[in-house]
């Protein structure tokens, strides 16, 4: 971090401002100034990140990872200012938490044991839903693919920018559909050209993995200009 801070200060900063200090570390720390400080959304940001671990907790009790996308979370909330602070962020808590949609209320409704999981926190009250149904499931495990593929790239010292083409062979009518329903996801993840279901040719670099008790064998090929 020292050495890509400093690279940022010449490359940038010092590049528009000639009279700065001649290395990021002869600098000061910038004074903040407390009246420009935002108390409530401050609090809104403690909330979020407390609903936030609650949240991994609740994926952990009914076992479901954190990169599996869930579909709602429905969350009381009883400071109304707090409620109001949270509706303007809750796009980050989708994100952080891996759902699909947040909402906040005042007042929250029957949640069902079949469908969702309760916790309640020091002023808020989660309802997460449990179902995944199959396109969330695909989702889920076209991430999964797309983490091997990046493990694979990794492995090859294959440079960020570099294309490949990507074999899956499996037998898993799942893993399959799973592919072809996010083709455009995982290409763009893992800058492929495209995806081929089938056979992976032996002149690939290949790898066989094991996805929630699915074989997979996947073969990656960069692609020369």
């Amino acid at each position: 971090m020292p050495h890509i801070t400093e690279y940022l200060w010449n490359a940038f900063v010092r590049r528009l401002e000639k009279n700065e200090a001649e290395s990021v570390h002869l600098t000061l720390l910038p004074q903040v100034n407390e009246k420009h400080v935002d108390e409530k959304l401050e609090g809104a940001f403690d909330l979020l990140f407390a609903m936030f671990s609650d949240i991994a907790e609740m994926r952990n009790r009914i076992k479901v990872k954190l990169r599996w996308p869930l579909a709602k979370a429905v969350i009381r909330v009883e400071n109304a200012n707090s409620l109001e602070m949270l509706r303007q962020v809750k796009h980050l808590l989708e994100y952080l938490a891996n759902i699909k949609e947040v909402e906040f209320v005042n007042e929250i409704g029957q949640c069902g044991e079949e469908e969702y999981v309760r916790a309640q926190g020091r002023g808020y009250e989660i309802c997460l839903s449990k179902v995944m149904d199959k396109k969330l499931y695909y989702e889920a495990l076209a991430r999964e693919v797309v983490r091997r593929i990046q493990t694979m790239r990794a492995k090859a010292n294959l440079k960020v920018d570099e294309r490949i083409r990507v074999y899956v062979s499996t037998g898993s009518d799942d893993l399959v559909s799973a592919i072809k329903e996010f083709m455009s996801y995982i290409t763009n993840e893992v800058r492929a050209t495209d995806v081929i279901v089938g056979n992976v040719p032996v002149n690939t670099f290949a790898m066989d993995w094991d996805i929630e008790d699915m074989r997979v064998r996947i073969g990656i090929e960069r692609i020369t200009q």
